[in-house]
């Protein structure tokens, strides 16, 4: 492996620009800087940036990365929480997004082959005009692009009820770091193995993805509750007595406060929590689905229930949420988003914790997700500068982390591991998982040049 330090070879640097062309091998200051961050705001400076525009490049590229030993890391829009796109050993990363064709959307098969540098809400648009529907929708689904999503498996507020984005990729055209390509249709094991192991096994590039009818109606109600405890036992009743909506959002006090400041708006009760729940399917299952989730949430002590049926009024309901990370973002310097995820029944439990980190360590810390599936985004708002208040983000993420595993939960609904998760992922995996990942991961990339430094736990002293 080409040391971290040492510059990449002149001979390397040569054979890649005639791969990709001399305007697509970015080599310039402020074109690495360009790519040396992502939203976790922290900062890994590349070697070189190579820009792909034809699918046949990335295996040209993985196979000389292979026989040089230089670190390579896929990217698509950089937009991800947990570093997965950072070059934190150098080397070069791999620019995916001007693979952005939707190669075909079939009715007929229910199905839509794209290319990894799709933004996923342009496909959505794309089969809706078609009467078609792809669930997946991460927060950032403007922007974020179907290759990342598959790569860090994704999630959204649909997830309650449709899963997330492994649930909907039939299979994919993957590039190995030997620059042989395979197609995972023939062992669909290998689809799954790809989905969220970070662009370190291999790189995708073209996903195969299943599509249903879209739901004909559907309809949004907005509970508010007196605490977060509340609301939480809500979202578990709410599963337990089997109903499926398609989005189940909770909403804190801290978050609905600042959000209220941002809308120039009445101030919340002091331990408000809101729900917002989407239903959808047959006009006839929606409104039988509508007056059940209002009495469960009545019966544990909702005080306000709306209900929207039409478009308008659903997206009136939808902008308290809608508005909750730009709220939150000019509170302090550096949000640290953790996406921690318990059993829906032990939400009442997590939340409590996170109230406790709150008070005891001084911390603002706004919480709002996907509480349908037990993933709660963990917001800590803080300043780098600051060296005490760092000092308390540290322990509030070491008990926060032990209280979730104590209860069952897992450290990344959607995120992803990367950088971010990795110094605790010990804590969740068993020694042997991690020795069979580490044999995976040599079988796949014996030089180890594919995204290294992410996932798993570092054997450097």
């Amino acid at each position: 492996m080409n040391p971290i330090n040492a510059p990449l070879p002149r001979q390397f640097l040569r054979k890649l620009r005639r791969v990709v062309g001399r305007r697509n091998l970015l080599t310039e200051p402020h074109q690495l800087y360009a790519h040396a961050y992502d939203a976790t705001n922290k900062i890994y400076q590349p070697q070189a940036v190579v820009r792909i525009t034809e699918r046949e490049q990335v295996s040209k590229v993985l196979r000389l990365a292979t026989e040089y030993g230089i670190p390579v890391v896929p990217r698509g829009a950089g937009s991800g929480f947990s570093g997965g796109s950072l070059p934190a050993k150098g080397g070069v990363v791999l620019l995916l997004d001007r693979l952005k064709r939707i190669l075909e959307i079939s009715p007929e098969r229910r199905e839509s082959v794209v290319e990894p540098g799709v933004i996923t809400v342009e496909l959505q648009q794309a089969v809706e005009e078609q009467g078609l529907f792809y669930p997946p929708d991460p927060a950032s689904l403007k922007f974020c692009t179907l290759g990342g999503n598959y790569a860090e498996n994704a999630s959204g507020p649909r997830c309650v009820s449709y899963g997330v984005t492994a649930d909907w990729v039939k299979s994919a055209l993957v590039a190995l770091p030997s620059g042989e390509v395979i197609d995972t249709a023939e062992d669909p094991c290998l689809t799954a193995l790809f989905a969220a192991s970070e662009g370190t096994l291999g790189v995708a590039l073209e996903l195969r993805l299943h599509l249903i009818d879209k739901p004909p109606a559907s309809a949004t109600l907005r509970a508010r509750f007196p605490s977060m405890v509340a609301a939480a036992k809500a979202v578990s009743a709410i599963i337990a007595a089997g109903l499926t909506p398609a989005k189940l959002e909770f909403m804190d006090a801290e978050t609905l406060r600042r959000v209220a400041e941002y809308r120039n708006e009445e101030p919340p009760l002091p331990n408000e929590a809101v729900l917002l729940i989407e239903l959808d399917g047959t006009a006839d299952s929606v409104d039988g689905q509508i007056p059940r989730v209002e009495q469960i949430c009545q019966q544990e002590e909702a005080f306000e229930v709306l209900h929207a049926t039409d478009a308008v009024g659903q997206e009136r309901l939808w902008e308290l949420r809608r508005a909750s990370s730009g709220a939150i973002a000019g509170l302090k310097p550096l949000k640290v988003n953790e996406d921690v995820v318990v059993p829906i029944g032990r939400l009442p439990e997590i939340v409590a914790t996170i109230d406790g980190l709150r008070t005891e360590l001084d911390l603002l810390i706004p919480v709002f997700g996907h509480a349908g599936d037990g993933n709660l985004h963990v917001n800590i708002m803080c300043d780098p500068a600051d060296k005490s208040e760092m000092t308390r983000v540290d322990e509030a993420l070491d008990r926060l982390f032990t209280a979730v595993i104590d209860l069952g939960g897992t450290l990344s609904g959607e995120h992803g591991v990367g950088l971010s998760k990795q110094p605790f992922i010990e804590r969740e995996l068993s020694p042997a998982v991690i020795a069979l990942s580490r044999r995976i991961k040599q079988r796949f990339d014996p030089v180890g040049i594919l995204n290294p430094g992410k996932q798993l736990p570092t054997l450097e002293k």
